[in-house]
């Protein structure tokens, strides 16, 4: 096993058990509240 294989791996950001993008999360962080609305939620 090669050492570029031991260090593979994909991070991926979610809500419950939907993924979300980066920009979305981003979105989230920068609302400043302790309520946000989520995909129509």
């Amino acid at each position: 096993m090669s050492n570029s294989v031991l260090i593979q791996y994909q991070d991926e950001l979610a809500i419950g058990e939907q993924p979300i993008t980066a920009k979305e999360w981003r979105q989230l962080v920068n609302a400043k509240s302790t309520l946000v609305k989520f995909r129509g939620q």
